[in-house]
C-alpha cells in the first residue's frame, strides 16, 4: 500500500511521534502502521534508539524528506547515549543502528547500570506552543532523557505521562494528541534549591543530545567521579553496576567503621619497606642499583635512617652498593 503522506518532521521531535502521527491521522492499527513504514507488521520501536530506520528508507524512499543520518541526529536519542564516548564511535553505532543490529545493551546496559524514564515526558507548556506552531503537541526529544528533570524553556518540573515505553510495554503508538491520564511530577522536593540543581543536570544532558550539532566542539568538562560523590551514587549503586563486585564483597568484606578503617590501614613503619623493596627489585629488572645517596637526596622518605637500613638490608652481602655497576636515582 502506498503512502497517503509522511507527517513533517518537527525540530527536536522524536521520531517515534512521527511515526504515532502518521498512525493517528491515517486511522491506522499499529501492524498496518509497521508495514506501510517498515515492510513488516511486527516489529518492536523503541522510542529513544530505534532499529528500523533503514527499512523506513527503503519503504518510504523518495518521500522520506530527511537523510537516514539526519534522522539518526535529529530525531534519535544517539547522540545522548554516545556523548561521553570515543569521537569515531558515533558514526559506527549510528550505522549498525540504521542497519538494523541492536545496539540498546552496548549503549544502555541494564536497568540497574542505568536507569531510564519508563514513561514518556512532556511539558504543557510545551505542547501549548506545538499546538500553536504545528496544530498538535509532540513528543519532544529532549524531554525524554534520563536527565531532563525541568523544562528549561518554561522552567516546570516535566511530568510522566501514561505512555508505556518499557521494553515489555504493549505494542502500539500514542501521539502526543492522546488524552494523557495520570500525569506525575518526575522530580521532587521543588524547593529553590532543588531546581537550580535539576536545572544544571537538565542543562549538562541538553548538551550531551546536542553533542554531534558541533562534533567538534563538543568536550565534557566535567569531573564524573566527583559528580556521581555529589548526586549520591552509592555502595548500592557500584555493586550493581561491577559484575562480580557483590560476590567479592561478600568474601571479603570492607570494614565499616572508623575504627576498623585505622586497624586496617597500614603505617609508615610497613609501608616504607615494602616500597623500597619494590624500588630495588624493579631497578634489579633493569640490570640497575639504586644509589644510596641518590636516593636519600630525593627526599622521597620521611625516615631517613630507615631508608638506611633498608637499603644495607637489601644489597649487604651483594657487592654491589655505591660502587657497582649502573645506578639509578
Amino acid at each position: 500500500m502506498p503512502l497517503a503522506f509522511l507527517p513533517q518532521f518537527h525540530p527536536d521531535e522524536l521520531l517515534y511521534s512521527i511515526v504515532a502521527r502518521y498512525g493517528r491521522w491515517g486511522r491506522l492499527r499499529t501492524g498496518r502502521v509497521n508495514e506501510n513504514l517498515f515492510g513488516t507488521k511486527s516489529i518492536k520501536f523503541s522510542y529513544d534508539l530505534p532499529l528500523q530506520i533503514g527499512r523506513l528508507a527503503d519503504t518510504v524512499g523518495a518521500d522520506l524528506p530527511l537523510t537516514v543520518s539526519e534522522i539518526v541526529r535529529d530525531h534519535t536519542l544517539l547522540p545522548f547515549h554516545t556523548a561521553l564516548r570515543e569521537r569515531g564511535e558515533y558514526d559506527e553505532l549510528a550505522r549498525r543502528m540504521v542497519a538494523g543490529e541492536n545496539i540498546q545493551r552496548t549503549l544502555k546496559g541494564t536497568r540497574a547500570v542505568l536507569p531510564w524514564p519508563d514513561r514518556l515526558r512532556y511539558c504543557p507548556e510545551c505542547d501549548d506552543v506545538s499546538r500553536r506552531l504545528y496544530g498538535t503537541p509532540i513528543w519532544l526529544r529532549r524531554h525524554q532523557l534520563v536527565t531532563s528533570l525541568i523544562c528549561l524553556e518554561h522552567g516546570g518540573i516535566l511530568l510522566a505521562s501514561d505512555v508505556d515505553v518499557t521494553w515489555g510495554r504493549d505494542m502500539t503508538y500514542r501521539p502526543a494528541s492522546d488524552h494523557r491520564g495520570d500525569a506525575q511530577a518526575i522530580a521532587f522536593p521543588f524547593s529553590g534549591e532543588a531546581m537550580m540543581r535539576y536545572r544544571d543536570i537538565t542543562t549538562y544532558g541538553h548538551s550531551m543530545l546536542g553533542s554531534q550539532d558541533h562534533r567538534d566542539g563538543w568536550s565534557p568538562e566535567t569531573d564524573f567521579k566527583a559528580l556521581a560523590r555529589r548526586k549520591g551514587f552509592t555502595q548500592g549503586m557500584l555493586t550493581r553496576g561491577v559484575p562480580g563486585l557483590q560476590s567479592m564483597l561478600k568474601t571479603y568484606p570492607l570494614p565499616r567503621t572508623r575504627a576498623a578503617l585505622i586497624e586496617e590501614a597500614e603505617t609508615h613503619a610497613t609501608f616504607t619497606p615494602r616500597k623500597l623493596r619494590w624500588m630495588f627489585e624493579e631497578a634489579d629488572r633493569r640490570g640497575e642499583v639504586i644509589s644510596l645517596s641518590k636516593l636519600l637526596g630525593r627526599r622521597l622518605f620521611i625516615d631517613r635512617d630507615l631508608v638506611r637500613s633498608e637499603w644495607k638490608r637489601y644489597y649487604e652481602g651483594s657487592g654491589r652498593g655505591e660502587t657497582s655497576g649502573s645506578t639509578a636515582g
